[in-house]
């Protein structure tokens, strides 16, 4: 199933470690890491976030039966 991870390098609760094992968990996710955001990155980053869900729902269109 395709994923979209947004992930806030500075936040004060999930720190590289978790970013870590997301990666190995989900290898095939789309990933993408914002130096400069948060725990609540898409409040931080949300200029920036925006056009790559765009992007990827426009690449993974949901099907007629979901």
């Amino acid at each position: 199933m395709p994923l979209l991870v947004c992930w806030g390098k500075r936040d004060f609760v999930f720190d590289d470690a978790f970013l870590a094992e997301w990666t190995r968990r989900l290898p095939h996710a789309e990933v993408h890491v914002f130096p400069d955001a948060g725990h609540y990155v898409l409040e931080d980053a949300h200029e920036r976030i925006l056009p790559l869900m765009q992007a990827f729902l426009a690449r993974h269109p949901l099907s007629p039966a979901a």
